[in-house]
């Protein structure tokens, strides 16, 4: 079901459930980890399943969660209106806006994409928040070793989605290159 977040924009009757997902933009990091390579996001290290949806549940109980979360003590579905969780998605003209500061944390790789958004979806002034998701489409930015990066690309594959390489040395530009 999609609904808007009330707090943020007009009131309007919510809508039925949606037969497409949404579909959005975000920032992953790629991990190397000793087993296979995976997904996390930038903001916690939690990794995405391949081959399945990753599901969204509110971080409350993360001291750094406290930011987001506005529900302290409560246990709620994610994402819930009157809270920050979610799996957030943006539309193509934000993304430039989302980039992360830190843009390669090793061993982690920037990986920018489209990403696949369904179940409870709320927007909000700068996207949506869901409580399914899966990327549709992966990028693997350069930005220094050719190398390291096809080997993650390649990794990637797991995720059974188009990966792209992006000649671009930095993420302002790998956006530039995939966002026309």
């Amino acid at each position: 079901m999609w609904r808007r977040d009330a707090a943020r924009l007009p009131a309007t009757p919510d809508v039925p459930d949606c037969v497409e997902p949404v579909v959005a933009w975000r920032f992953w990091y790629a991990t190397e980890r000793t087993d296979r390579p995976c997904l996390s996001s930038i903001n916690f290290d939690v990794p995405w399943p391949a081959g399945r949806p990753f599901k969204a549940t509110c971080m409350m109980e993360e001291p750094r969660s406290l930011l987001w979360c506005s529900l302290p003590g409560t246990v709620h579905a994610a994402p819930a209106g009157d809270c920050g969780c979610g799996i957030y998605g943006v539309p193509a003209a934000r993304l430039r806006r989302c980039i992360p500061l830190t843009t390669e944390r090793p061993p982690k790789r920037l990986v920018l994409g489209r990403v696949s958004l369904w179940g409870l979806i709320h927007e909000h002034r700068h996207g949506w928040r869901a409580s399914f998701a899966y990327p549709e489409r992966l990028y693997v930015p350069s930005f220094a070793d050719a190398g390291a990066v096809e080997r993650i690309a390649w990794q990637l594959a797991e995720y059974r989605v188009p990966v792209e390489l992006l000649d671009a040395s930095t993420a302002r530009a790998g956006v530039a290159e995939v966002v026309a």
